[in-house]
């Protein structure tokens, strides 16, 4: 019964971690490369509502942060998401994770006055 006890405690600190990893954006690696590839979890949960809205989002990700970089365009970079969680999984250099972050900082500020996604989004790409 204690070990079980102990067990879920181990469970429940390492999802709160991962969590509030998702929320303040990437953790500064020991030893940075601007040429090599990480991989991080952006939540999106308090943007995206839909599979509809993650379209939306990618779509102006891709047409706004480090535009030549993405493997639609036929770069490096790579964007997925998760329905089921609400994140989107990014495996790009450190620069443009950065340059990520920032963006979905400008969306989330926008966001702020409550106008539709397709606003967000055209704002904060213009403005970014």
């Amino acid at each position: 019964m204690l070990a079980m006890l102990i067990a879920a405690a181990c469970f429940a600190s390492y999802r709160m971690g991962v969590n509030r990893g998702r929320e303040i954006g990437p953790i500064v690696p020991t030893s940075i490369s601007a040429t090599a590839i990480y991989s991080r979890d952006y939540d999106i949960s308090d943007i995206v509502k839909s599979e509809q809205d993650a379209k939306l989002v990618i779509a102006a990700i891709r047409e706004s942060v480090d535009t030549d970089n993405w493997d639609v365009a036929g770069g490096y970079a790579e964007l997925h998401y998760d329905p089921k969680s609400n994140v989107l999984a990014v495996s790009h250099v450190w620069p443009g994770h950065v340059e990520l972050v920032r963006y979905l900082q400008s969306v989330r500020e926008f966001a702020r006055f409550g106008r539709t996604l397709d606003k967000t989004l055209s704002d904060a790409s213009s403005n970014f």
